[in-house]
C-alpha cells in the first residue's frame, strides 16, 4: 500500500465519502503529519483543502471566487511541494471527481509520474440520502421523495437551483464512469479505490495512513477512524425543511427580519443526541429498487477498471432500507430539545448581528437592533424552560 518516496496522492473524492472529515483532520494533525513525512500543503488562502487551486487548474468558476479562481493558488500549490524534497504530498477536494478527460490530464501533466489518485466510494443510495440532507443545510425546498424523482426519474426539475442539483449529483456520483476515466487516463496501477463500509468503519482512515506511512490511529476522528458528520433523523429533517420553506417565502416574518438562515442552525441539531423513537431517512420501494441497480452496476464497473480496490465492492451490492409507509420520511411533531437548539442558534444569530452591524453613526446599534435580539434571546428561555419541564414529566 505504501506509495513511493515524494509521491503526490491526489484524493479527488467523491463527495459524501469522508472526504471533509479528512481534510480536516489533515489540517488538525499538520505538524504531526510533516513529521512523519507527508505534506498536506497550505494554501493561499489558508483553507482546510485544495479547492482554489484545483479550481483554478481545472478552470472551474467558483461564486466565492467571482469566476474561475487565478492560476496563482495552483502555482502557489505546486511550490510547495516542488520545494520539499523528502515528504510525500496530499491534496484533496472532492470537486476534482467532477473533471472531464482534457481536466485529468492536466492533473496528470502537472503533478507528473509520481501522481497517485485515490478515489473514495460508497452505496449510491447513501451518498444520494446524505447530498439531499446537505442541501437540506442551507437551501433544500424540496421532501426527499420529490427531489430523489428528479435525480432517479425523468421528472422535469422545477426550479434552476433544483436542476443543478440534479447535474451536479450526477457529475459527482458516477462512480464506476469516474474511476474509468482516472485510471484510463493514469493507468489503473496509478489509482486506489477505498471503499466506505459502515460494516468495516476503519476503512478508508487506515487505508490512507497505508498509502501514506502513517501510524495507525493518526487520521482517526471522534476517537475512531469512522467518518464523522452523523445523518439528520427524520424529525431533524423536517424541522430543517419547514424553516428553509419559511425562510424562502418573501412574507415570512423570519425572512423580512433576518433575510437568510442562520448557518449554525444545522450544527446546532447535529450536536444533539437523537432519541430513540427518532426514525432514519428511508427509500420508498420505486426509488430503493433504481438506487441499487445504479450502485450494483457502479460495482460492475469499478472491478472491470483493475484498480487496487481497498474493501470489498459488495458494500455498494447491499440492498437500501425501503418503506411502503407513506409520510415515513415526514414528522408532524419535534423532540423540543431540537427546537431549543434552533431557538439558541436564532438568538446567537441575533446577537451577532447587533455586535457586528455597521452603525449609521457612532451610537452603536439601534433601538430595534436591541430589539430584535431581546426578543430572540427571550423566545430561546421560553423554549428552554418548556423543554426542562417537559423532561421532567417524561416527555
Amino acid at each position: 500500500m505504501l506509495l513511493p518516496e515524494r509521491a503526490r496522492l491526489l484524493h479527488v473524492g467523491l463527495p459524501k465519502t469522508g472526504t471533509t472529515a479528512l481534510q480536516r483532520m489533515a489540517v488538525r494533525r499538520r505538524g504531526q503529519l510533516a513529521d512523519a513525512g507527508v505534506l498536506y500543503p497550505r494554501t493561499l488562502t489558508k483553507r482546510h483543502d485544495h479547492l482554489l487551486p484545483a479550481a483554478a487548474l481545472m478552470g472551474l468558476k467558483l461564486a466565492t471566487a467571482d469566476g474561475v479562481p487565478s492560476i496563482d493558488h495552483w502555482h502557489d500549490l505546486m511550490a510547495r511541494m516542488e520545494n520539499d524534497r523528502e515528504r510525500r504530498a496530499w491534496i484533496s477536494h472532492e470537486w476534482i471527481s467532477e473533471s472531464d478527460d482534457e481536466q485529468v490530464g492536466r492533473f496528470r501533466d502537472e503533478l507528473g509520474d509520481r501522481l497517485h489518485a485515490v478515489i473514495s466510494v460508497r452505496h449510491y443510495g447513501t451518498i444520494l440520502r446524505s447530498t439531499w440532507q446537505e442541501f437540506l443545510k442551507s437551501t433544500m425546498l424540496h421532501e426527499f421523495e420529490d427531489w430523489i424523482a428528479y435525480i432517479l426519474t425523468e421528472a422535469e426539475a422545477p426550479d434552476p437551483q433544483t436542476a443543478w442539483q440534479v447535474e451536479h449529483v450526477d457529475l459527482r456520483a458516477q462512480q464506476g464512469t469516474i474511476v474509468e476515466r482516472w485510471s484510463r487516463i493514469l493507468g489503473a496501477e496509478n489509482v486506489t479505490v477505498i471503499v466506505v463500509d459502515p460494516d468495516h468503519p476503519d476503512q478508508l482512515t487506515n487505508a490512507f495512513e497505508d498509502l501514506l506511512g502513517l501510524e495507525r490511529g493518526l487520521l482517526a476522528t471522534q476517537g475512531s477512524g469512522t467518518v464523522a458528520n452523523r445523518s439528520m433523523t427524520v424529525e431533524e429533517s423536517s424541522l430543517m425543511l419547514a424553516l428553509n420553506r419559511s425562510y424562502a417565502d418573501p412574507d415570512s416574518a423570519l425572512m423580512k427580519r433576518l433575510g437568510r438562515l442562520p448557518i449554525d442552525i444545522p450544527r446546532q441539531l447535529l450536536r444533539r443526541e437523537p432519541r430513540g423513537e427518532e426514525r432514519r431517512l428511508t427509500f420508498p420501494t420505486w426509488a430503493a429498487e433504481l438506487v441499487d441497480e445504479r450502485s450494483r452496476r457502479h460495482a460492475d464497473e469499478i472491478a472491470a477498471t483493475r484498480v487496487r480496490v481497498v474493501g470489498s465492492l459488495d458494500a455498494l451490492r447491499a440492498a437500501s432500507r425501503s418503506t411502503d409507509a407513506a409520510d415515513h420520511n415526514r414528522a408532524a411533531h419535534v423532540p423540543v430539545d431540537a427546537a431549543v437548539r434552533v431557538s439558541e442558534a436564532l438568538a446567537a444569530d441575533a446577537e451577532d448581528r447587533v455586535r457586528n452591524a455597521p452603525a449609521a453613526d457612532s451610537s452603536g446599534p439601534t433601538a430595534e437592533d436591541i430589539r430584535t435580539a431581546e426578543l430572540a434571546k427571550e423566545a430561546t428561555r421560553r423554549v428552554a424552560a418548556r423543554a426542562r419541564d417537559a423532561l421532567r414529566r417524561g416527555r
